[in-house]
């Protein structure tokens, strides 16, 4: 009996281990035992997280719907803000117009009552540029609450393109055509051949045959304002190689082919040249050729200009010192036909 009683204890213990295995841990190392929780849940847990998931759905969906319905409010109060508030009640004119401030109002298309955050800076830019060719360039400025600013900056005319009638275009520094017509200019208008001309409208930069030409007016104005030569009263940029300036009608400077980095050497070299030649006088007439880099040739117009060297030839180096050369003056050769001429009359 012992014994049976003995082998069915032993039975239950190892149906009990059986059932409910031990973990021994592992050396070193601490673990929590837990109980494995059933893979499938009961129908009320699977209600109850049913629930749970619809709910934080709703949340969401509130979260997002009260956003969404806060921006439009805020977008709405905004643009009633700016519908009601902010007209223009004063326009200004500032900086160096050469039309009437209402002029200058009147054609940049901003009027009062309009709507100050809605008024287009670049519309009114563009149409008191083209329409007001003597406008350079213009900045709206917006004052908060209800004050436009408009400040313009002018231009001026410095070149002149002759037309086949003798009528001559004006054009400011960058070639916009300022005006058309005109019998006369200025005296310190230069006038520019430019080659073919596409295009002459008000408003708008001229247009050539050779794109490079007006980009070669313009690099000319900034040089002679560099190196201060004043009195050049005709430019010739009819070959795309070759530039020429006249400077007071009477001296002639050929520049031959120009880049921007020897142009204003170029000038620089000719403007000291033709000051040292008017100390001398400032009668004086003919050609300086500058063709070659950092030096310069004098050539004198005997044509008009009495008891001068037949051909003068004046070497200028990079300081602006000249060297004349000469040959042969007409004074002697007219002593010499004197004399010929005694010697045949004996």
């Amino acid at each position: 009996m012992a014994d049976r009683r003995k082998s069915r204890a032993n039975e239950k213990t190892k149906k009990n281990k059986a059932q409910n295995p031990q973990r021994t841990p592992v050396s070193g190392s601490v673990t929590n035992y837990r109980p494995e929780r059933s893979s499938q849940l009961s129908a009320d847990e699977r209600i109850i997280n049913r629930a749970k998931e619809r709910q934080r759905k709703r949340k969401r969906k509130a979260l997002i719907v009260r956003s969404i319905t806060c921006l439009i409010f805020a977008v709405v109060a905004i643009t009633v803000t700016l519908l009601v508030f902010f007209h223009v009640n004063t326009i200004e004119v500032t900086g160096d117009p050469v039309y009437s401030d209402s002029d200058i109002i009147l054609e940049s298309g901003i009027e009062l009552g309009d709507n100050l955050i809605f008024v287009s800076n670049k519309k009114a830019n563009n149409k008191l540029i083209v329409n007001m060719p003597y406008i350079d360039s213009v900045k709206v400025k917006k004052h908060l609450p209800s004050t436009i600013e408009i400040n313009v900056k002018e231009t001026k005319a410095v070149f002149a393109v002759m037309s086949e009638d003798g009528s001559y275009t004006l054009l400011d520094k960058n070639g916009k055509v300022l005006e058309s017509g005109l019998e006369f200019t200025a005296e310190n208008i230069m006038t520019v051949d430019l080659g073919k001309i596409n295009s002459m409208e008000i408003g708008y930069v001229i247009e050539t045959e050779n794109e490079d030409t007006i980009e070669r007016l313009r690099s000319i104005y900034d040089a002679l304002i560099e190196t201060g030569l004043e009195g050049i009263t005709f430019v010739d940029l009819s070959n795309a190689y070759d530039t020429t300036l006249v400077y007071e009608g009477r001296i002639t400077l050929l520049l031959g082919e120009t880049t921007n980095s020897n142009l204003v050497d170029k000038l620089a070299l000719g403007k000291s040249a033709i000051d040292t030649q008017n100390d001398e006088s400032t009668q004086y007439k003919g050609t300086l050729n500058l063709t070659v880099d950092k030096k310069g040739y004098w050539s004198e117009d005997i044509s008009t200009t009495e008891a001068v060297s037949e051909e003068t030839e004046t070497v200028t180096n990079e300081n602006g010192e000249i060297v004349e050369e000469k040959e042969g003056s007409s004074d002697d050769k007219t002593s010499e036909e004197k004399s010929e001429t005694e010697k045949s009359q004996d």
